[in-house]
């Protein structure tokens, strides 16, 4: 059994956050003093640099950690062994008001560094947070496990702890109090399991988005908290407010004046019930990155979704849970360079409306044979202005309680053949515009569907291939859609009763 060691290097840290202007920004603040520059503890030593500690005074909130406190010490190994060992923070005290609170914005970071700790490479990240492992009333946080230290060598290391600039109000900081140390030990331990990041698109209607939202180019999702330090404004976007979801606007490289967004979670990100217009307008986005770490298990309205993603060219949806979605009206509205798109695991048997849920994308063929669609009432547009279809499965559509089927495929001048053979049209009060334009559709199969005396059937046929071959059920149906075809201006069209 290996022989555990345990080193406290007492940091003592008090971070004293106040307000100011009336609570428009929070000042940070600290004091240390330490009583030895060595310590040893069985075959590890450890020495930190005089004047090093944590010490800060008035520094306001900074976008990078540029304002943050450093404390640096070195390890070293002196046994014929190697060692691995852990870094944690320890006896921690985070208070206000004389209550234990947790911070978002209060960063602490772990560098690597070479022995002038001039050279640093970053090892950890986070915050003093549940999804970095702290929790109100928590006295420990385990940053690191397992660094791995040679017999005879060392490594030296930096602690920064600083305030990041939320760029919104941080009533919440101030007033906090903040004291720990640093742990080196060689116990065995494990790194703090993650909280579940429950995202809120709230923060996304804030003038700071909103002033960049049509030129974000890319969203990432991320499963890690790891802020950016270069990052042009931060959220909080989670629903607890407890930093388990990040945000973070980063200009890109590449071009300036565009944007990428990214969204960081805990292993996977939950979606909130309604995620309504959640890249909506988003005109230059084209691309949407680690889509498989979203849970849409509990998502209830997925409205424009997507709605004027003009530049999104393909979509993986295969990994969305869709079973307690009641509206998909406009998901895929204005896609208009959308080609591909992979929605085969939907579950629709709780959908309510598919109103223009596809229209005006660049889809050439819709599957949709795997669709229930057995409480959908309203289907108006849903295809409205695809120039670039082909084809749609529709023939295993359940349109027993489906009112409104207005312009469901007008403007689809590419359609050449059309089954809706298993419609059940006996609710639908609304068929204007129906087939409107659809100028290369040669073949539709109506064969049950029997519009009612008070179906509104307004040019219902208007501008349709006039050389159509129709097939319907009975004769009484034949001489309906007749004469709607000659009110239309539509006398070549073939129309036949079903064998």
């Amino acid at each position: 059994m290996k022989k555990k060691i345990t080193i406290l290097l007492i940091i003592g840290c008090l971070l004293v956050i106040g307000l100011i202007m009336g609570g428009s920004y929070a000042y940070f603040s600290s004091y240390d003093t330490s009583e030895s520059q060595m310590v040893k503890v069985g075959m590890l030593e450890i020495t930190y640099e005089t004047g090093q500690d944590i010490q800060m005074e008035n520094a306001l909130p900074v976008a990078d950690e540029s304002g943050a406190s450093t404390h640096q010490f070195t390890i070293r190994n002196t046994n014929d062994q190697a060692i691995n060992y852990n870094i944690s923070l320890v006896d921690i005290s985070l208070q206000k008001d004389g209550k234990d609170v947790f911070s978002n914005n209060l960063i602490w970071g772990l560098y690597k560094t070479d022995s002038t700790y001039q050279q640093s490479e970053l090892i950890k990240y986070g915050t003093f947070s549940s999804p970095s492992g702290f929790l109100s009333g928590d006295k420990e946080l385990v940053i690191k496990t397992d660094l791995h230290l040679e017999a005879g060598e060392s490594q030296s290391y930096c602690l920064k702890i600083g305030l990041l600039n939320s760029t919104f109000l941080q009533n919440k900081d101030a007033g906090m109090d903040l004291s720990t140390k640093i742990q080196v030990d060689t116990y065995d331990r494990v790194e703090p399991v993650s909280k579940q990041s429950l995202f809120n698109t709230e923060p996304f209607g804030s003038s700071e988005f909103q002033d960049v939202k049509s030129l974000v180019t890319r969203i990432v999702y991320q499963n890690r908290i790891n802020p950016i330090s270069n990052a042009l404004f931060t959220v909080d976007a989670s629903f607890n407010q407890d930093g388990s979801c990040m945000t973070y606007l980063v200009e890109n490289q590449e071009e300036t004046g565009t944007y990428t967004i990214y969204i960081q979670g805990n292993d996977e990100i939950y979606l909130p019930e309604s995620s309504a217009g959640m890249y909506k307008e988003m005109v230059k986005l084209e691309e949407i990155v680690n889509m498989e770490l979203l849970n849409t298990s509990r998502v209830v309205y997925m409205a424009e979704m997507f709605a004027g993603c003009l530049e999104l060219t393909s979509l993986d949806l295969s990994n969305f849970d869709t079973s307690n979605v009641v509206t998909m009206w406009g998901m895929f509205a204005q896609c208009r360079k959308l080609t591909n798109l992979n929605i085969d695991s939907f579950d629709t048997s709780k959908v309510t409306s598919m109103a223009w849920m596809f229209e005006n994308t660049a889809l050439t063929g819709i599957d949709l044979s795997h669709f229930d669609t057995s409480q959908v009432a309203d289907m108006s547009g849903m295809f409205y202005n695809n120039q670039n279809l082909k084809w749609i499965d529709v023939s295993s559509f359940n349109t027993s309680k489906v009112e409104n089927m207005r312009q469901f495929v007008d403007g689809c001048v590419n359609l050449t053949n059309l089954d809706l053979s298993h419609f059940n049209v006996s609710k639908v009060t609304n068929v204007t515009w129906m087939f409107r334009n659809c100028t290369s559709l040669a073949r539709i199969n109506f064969d049950n569907t029997i519009f009612s005396d008070d179906t509104s059937t307004f040019e219902v046929f208007l501008g349709l291939n006039p050389n159509v071959y129709i097939i319907v059920e009975n004769t009484t149906a034949q001489e309906g859609v007749t004469y709607l075809l000659n009110q239309n201006g539509i006398t070549t069209a073939t129309v036949v009763v079903a064998n």
